[in-house]
């Protein structure tokens, strides 16, 4: 009996339906997840923005959160050209022997692209601010200096950041010596 009759029986046809219809199934509900997480709940950033605007109303919430986001597309570039450009600058530093001012154009180039997003970030949030009526301003103020909700994020305490279960980071630690070892010697050039 060949493979073909075999895979022809209705048994085998049955089983292989039941597979096909359960992975289509799976492969629905993972784009379908995708598309809704968004619109069911929204990013983590936006979550807490939305947060500290509680005190609006809805609408006007809304309207605020659209004039303090950038548009998702601009957003989705900015992270993709990131990605392209820490990927080149550990690419460079995976090489041997990698070369300093590559390595250091490439994080000159992540620090001025990441400078520049938060000028407009900055931006779109004072033009934001500005135009809210002088209450609506001192109340989103008063949300703003209000420590994180939820859990699980950092934990600020007079000013510094301290990670949940670890030591507060200014705190002297025992292992790590106060002052960094001196450099090694230049090599004298054998020329």
């Amino acid at each position: 009996m060949s493979t073909i009759q075999k895979l022809a029986r209705p048994g085998v046809l049955g089983a292989l339906l039941a597979v096909s219809v359960a992975g289509n199934l799976f492969l629905g509900g993972v784009l379908a997840g995708r598309v809704g997480a968004r619109a069911m709940q929204p990013p983590p950033f936006e979550r807490e923005v939305d947060a500290r605007l509680g005190f609006i109303p809805e609408a006007r919430r809304m309207e605020l959160r659209r004039h303090l986001l950038p548009p998702l597309a601009e957003m989705r570039r900015h992270h993709r050209e990131m990605h392209a450009l820490r990927k080149a600058l550990a690419e460079e530093l995976a090489r041997e022997p990698p070369r300093r001012t590559q390595v250091e154009r490439q994080l000159a180039t992540l620090r001025e692209r990441n400078a520049a997003l938060q000028q407009r970030l900055h931006r779109r949030f004072v033009d934001t601010v500005l135009a809210l009526p002088a209450a609506e301003r001192r109340a989103m103020m008063d949300a703003l200096l209000q420590p994180p909700r939820g859990g699980g994020g950092p934990r600020h305490f007079e000013g510094r950041i301290q990670r949940s279960g670890t030591p507060d980071a200014d705190a002297p630690d025992a292992s790590v010596p106060a002052t960094p070892p001196a450099p090694p010697p230049p090599v004298p050039d054998a020329g």
